[in-house]
């Protein structure tokens, strides 16, 4: 074998983000998830625990979304650190980010990871709530940073009045019954209610999917600049961060024990089972049943129902066009 045909084959066998830091730099990025560590985005924590990004050129910096470590530090909100440059690429749910984008046209999706919404009311039995009609008159809490205008629209679709108390996240308030209805995730809150001591079975449970508004949750965006001074790095973010969700879901006891690591390191509460459930749940909304779509496409049947309803209840005033928001791979 000669010189330069040893050299070739060597380069080869090296991993791949060894061979890439040899001819270029990786690219400094910053990315913001929307709160903070914990298996909901387990998939960029992988990618760069096992160094996915690097291999496609990337130097990531993950910032920790939600609150400051100062109870009184202000929300770190995703659209105003793309906005002033403070991150590169964030998670954002589909409806805020097209409401976002009617006001601020420049930001885009370019990834969409989650394929459907694990958004649910739940109640318990014996507050008498067994169907839509037992909403009436009673009192919702919602957060008030993402689901006030989507339960007001939830409220007017169904011809439905009851009290919406804001709150910025818990089930508390439900524990406590005062309130008789609560907004929760799936993947999180609910899963504590259990674990609080509640059998599902005393549970009731609507599910946003059931009633028309299966909204897609966590997308990545940008700003439009970013997308047209680089789109490669985007591609490759998005591409590095979709092979760190693969690989999250398919080593599951690794991929919990490294947020465990980054949670401790953050100062943010571990819990073991809690950890399992949120990631089997990932699995559920990447990967939804009967959804023929890859992680990273936004269906356009998705974004328009999404429109239609942000339209109906007049959360925004202005249809947006796909091709604009979407800028990644069909």
């Amino acid at each position: 074998m000669n010189k330069k045909l040893f050299i070739i084959f060597t380069l080869f066998l090296l991993p791949a983000q060894w061979v890439f830091s040899q001819s270029d730099p990786l690219k400094k990025v910053t990315f913001l998830p929307m709160w903070v560590p914990q298996c909901q985005f387990a998939g960029y924590y992988m990618a760069k625990e096992k160094g996915f990004y690097a291999q496609h050129g990337l130097d990531v910096t993950i910032l920790s979304g939600g609150y400051g470590s100062d109870a009184s530090a202000e929300f770190k909100d995703v659209l105003n650190y793309l906005k002033k440059e403070k991150a590169d690429f964030g998670i954002m749910p589909l409806s805020t980010a097209i409401k976002d984008h009617v006001a601020n046209p420049e930001l885009v999706n370019i990834g969409q990871i989650f394929q459907s919404s694990e958004i649910m009311y739940v109640a318990k039995k014996k507050s008498g709530i067994k169907s839509l009609a037992d909403f009436e008159g009673k009192k919702i809490a919602v957060w008030r940073n993402v689901l006030n205008e989507q339960t007001m629209g939830f409220l007017t679709k169904n011809n439905i009045q009851a009290k919406v108390i804001p709150m910025d996240g818990g089930i508390n308030l439900l524990l406590k019954d005062a309130v008789e209805i609560c907004a929760v995730m799936h993947h999180n809150e609910y899963n504590r209610l259990i674990n609080h001591g509640l059998d599902p079975d005393e549970l009731s449970v609507f599910s946003f999917k059931d009633y028309g508004m299966n909204f897609p949750q966590d997308g990545i965006y940008c700003m439009e600049q970013t997308i047209n001074k680089d789109p490669e790095m985007c591609r490759n973010f998005v591409d590095a961060s979709i092979e760190g969700w693969n690989y999250a879901l398919s080593n599951p006891e690794e991929s919990i024990k490294v947020l465990e690591k980054i949670q401790k390191r953050d100062n943010v509460q571990f819990n073991k089972t809690l950890s399992t459930w949120m990631l089997k749940c990932m699995e559920e909304v990447i990967h939804p049943p009967g959804v023929a779509t890859a992680p990273g496409n936004l269906l356009e049947s998705d974004y328009t129902n999404t429109v239609e309803f942000l339209l109906e209840n007049k959360i925004i005033n202005d249809r947006p066009d796909y091709q604009i928001f979407f800028r990644g791979r069909n």
